[in-house]
């Protein structure tokens, strides 16, 4: 980990710029979790039963959240004891001032817990994850405003809209922090507000003429995929490291964190639990997918449908760059000590530029990199 010292104060001030405040946190994290996956959520109530279905939704938001903070309780730990042993070296060196960075970051708890190859595992697998997650979203954005398109009458195919949608994609990533971010997490949330009302509206339209028959139960063979698509649900458990990190007072980060939890077990089961009421056994890995197969010949709910596709498609795009970051605040760093540091000159360096204040990095690398602190 690469440290350098100089005021103290006047790097606190520059650093707490690019700080979140706690709405902001509640924001990015909330609309973190809520993605793509609250769309099968109907899906799996209807497999579980309303009853189940709901308690599955409140006992995964629990297990996922436990695991969730008791990593960031080590992250505490470890910058604990890096702050006590800082504390220390200072004392003996004379008092003299230092500055240390805090961001610890998933692959540097793995480093503590179990060592180096450990900490590459983790960076691994978090990478793996994130890309993948941003795979899919980028699927589901190219199928969805594909089919808004032809409703529209304009011809096209996922391949091309996908391909119109990557120069946002790319500039989006270009956003140095999370409170650069912070804007775009505010339009994704609208984005996906608006698509839950357009489908509050099919709801309250087809309300009367819900189903007669019993809603659906516990299906048996289907309840393992079920609950696994429930827990796939909670796609932003990467994220809550990056967002307390980012946090211009991390204290009030447990507020935030499980109150925003919270909002997201609700929306989660109520969403899958009303969609089942009203439209009884939902036989659709989507639901927007399903509201077609079922009202297709429905011009006036067809409309509604494309219109929550293209909020929800708008809202996933604005999102990708928040599920990216995990992933860029571990490989920038790495790349910018590749191309920019010579090598075998980082501790030359450490030695001549101690106390100095570099112009800073692009801004691709400057707020994933945020655990060096020049």
């Amino acid at each position: 980990r690469i440290l350098f010292t100089g005021s103290s104060s006047s790097s606190s001030s520059t650093a707490n710029i690019h700080k979140t405040t706690a709405w902001q946190a509640f924001i990015s994290l909330t609309k973190g979790y809520v993605g793509v996956g609250v769309l099968s959520l109907p899906w799996a109530v209807s497999q579980l039963g309303i009853p189940i279905g709901v308690f599955g939704c409140f006992l995964m938001a629990y297990w996922s959240s436990y695991n969730c903070w008791t990593v960031v309780r080590l992250k505490r730990f470890i910058e604990s004891n890096s702050e006590k042993a800082d504390e220390t070296a200072s004392s003996v060196d004379g008092g003299g001032a230092s500055s240390t960075a805090t961001s610890v970051t998933y692959p540097d708890v793995g480093e503590w817990a179990y060592g180096q190859s450990f900490q590459s595992y983790v960076t691994a697998c978090i990478c793996t994850q994130q890309l993948a997650v941003c795979t899919v979203f980028m699927s589901f954005i190219g199928e969805n405003l594909a089919a808004v398109l032809e409703f529209l009458g304009i011809v096209t195919n996922h391949v091309a809209v996908i391909s119109m949608a990557l120069p946002a994609v790319i500039l989006l990533n270009f956003l140095p922090s999370l409170k650069a971010l912070a804007p775009v997490m505010t339009a994704a949330t609208i984005f996906v507000l608006i698509g839950f009302g357009v489908i509050g509206i099919i709801l309250a339209d087809k309300w009367e003429n819900k189903p007669d028959e019993h809603h659906p139960t516990f299906d048996l063979p289907h309840a393992p995929l079920a609950l696994c698509a429930v827990l796939y649900s909670y796609e932003g458990i990467c994220l809550v490291l990056p967002v307390e990190s980012a946090m211009k007072e991390p204290r009030h980060f447990a507020k935030v964190f499980w109150t925003s939890m919270t909002v997201v077990a609700c929306i989660f089961s109520s969403f899958g639990a009303i969609c089942v009421h009203v439209f009884g056994n939902v036989t659709n890995g989507s639901i927007t997918a399903f509201l077609l197969q079922t009202y297709g010949q429905d011009e006036s709910i067809t409309f509604w449908i494309m219109v929550a596709n293209a909020a929800v498609s708008l809202s996933i795009l604005f999102t990708y760059p928040l599920q990216l970051w995990p992933a860029l605040e571990l490989v920038a760093p790495w790349w910018v000590q590749q191309t920019m540091n010579p090598a075998g000159q980082e501790e030359e360096d450490e030695k001549d530029l101690s106390g100095f204040q570099f112009e800073p990095l692009p801004p691709a690398f400057a707020g994933a990199s945020s655990n060096y602190q020049l």
